[in-house]
């Protein structure tokens, strides 16, 4: 192979590197991931179930806000869930 031909193939790796280098550090962004999740939420948002998660988690952010203005309340807890009824050995009770 021409030592021409490998320059460029060298100066082309050594590029894409850096380029990849820029992208990641740019992905760390606090504005690039509000932007990300932006618009993975307005994709998604086209399904019922996705759209109805995304208003509880609003509404619950609400609740624990007002809860946080007012001095001395309490937040909700969450539900815990239910404990699983296998014995040590495995098998159901």
């Amino acid at each position: 192979m021409p030592l021409k031909t490998i320059r460029k193939l060298v100066q082309l790796v050594d590029t894409s590197a850096k380029d990849a280098s820029r992208a990641r550090k740019v992905a760390r962004s606090p504005k690039m991931q509000q932007e990300i999740a932006q618009d993975r939420r307005t994709g998604l948002s086209q399904f019922k179930t996705v759209r109805q998660a995304l208003a509880d988690r609003e509404r619950i952010a609400r609740q624990k806000q007002r809860a946080s203005a007012k001095p001395g309340a309490k937040v909700a807890a969450k539900p815990k869930a239910p404990k699983s009824r296998k014995t040590k050995t495995g098998n159901a009770r």
